[in-house]
């Protein structure tokens, strides 16, 4: 299944909202599971390809980049830090997985 740009939105959508809560006074260590599990929803609405989980990965890491700034409050930033630390592990896996892909066609 491909995930399309309404989706991805709605995706960063709830990522922000984790990490609001978290910059309004919530725990780090809960939100950072929190955020874990949303990254998982999205994995689990990807096919199996590695092209398109590729896509979806970078076209999810670009939107939530559009809300980083270095004047940001400190702690909005580390859960935003956390949520591209996960979604940079996802692309950097989709990837590899592309690469594996082309070398040996028949996977």
């Amino acid at each position: 299944m491909q995930i399309n740009h309404a989706e991805i939105r709605r995706y960063v959508t709830d990522l922000r909202q984790l990490a609001a809560s978290y910059q309004e006074g919530g725990n780090l260590a809960e939100t950072k599971i929190l955020i874990d599990e949303a990254i998982r929803d999205v994995n689990t609405g990807l096919s199996g390809d590695p092209v398109c989980r590729l896509v979806v990965w970078t076209a999810l890491q670009q939107e939530v980049r559009r809300y980083f700034s270095n004047m940001s409050d400190p702690r909005w930033l580390d859960a935003m830090n956390h949520v591209l630390f996960r979604i940079g592990s996802r692309r950097q896996t989709a990837l590899h997985s592309k690469k594996k892909t082309k070398r040996n066609p028949e996977l």
